[in-house]
């Protein structure tokens, strides 16, 4: 006995729709975190590359400027220890970020803050 069947495909697509959305709103969310992890230990390395060999603190605010341009300044902070360095010392830049979501569904999943750090070590030539 065959019944009716006209809207089942439309009361199924309601059901899954929501989810599949979530899912791809979480790939994007994580695809953004990833890029801007890389490009904070891309940047700490670039900082880190330039105090070794001897970079003034107006060259490596142009630098921090030049690399970090996506990302907004008021949330980005950076550290270098020790400062000043000495040759043969290890400095080690931290570049932190505070990177805030830009869906608010996932944000009330996992917070709307997430703390990400990229850091390097280089010995001062």
């Amino acid at each position: 006995m065959l019944r009716n069947s006209r809207g089942q495909s439309t009361v199924e697509l309601a059901l899954v729709l929501p989810i599949l959305i979530l899912i791809l709103i979480g790939i994007i969310e994580f695809g953004l975190i990833f890029k801007t992890t890389i490009q904070l230990n891309y940047g700490a390395n670039e900082l880190s590359r330039a105090i070794s060999l001897d970079a003034t603190a107006s060259d490596v605010a142009t630098l921090s400027t030049a690399v970090f341009t996506d990302l907004d300044a008021s949330r980005l902070t950076v550290t270098i220890t020790p400062n000043p360095a000495v040759k043969g010392q290890a400095i080690t830049v931290q570049v932190t970020y505070n990177y805030q979501l830009i869906t608010p569904l996932m944000g009330n999943v996992i917070g709307n803050n997430v703390i990400l750090k990229g850091t390097s070590v280089i010995i001062k030539e």
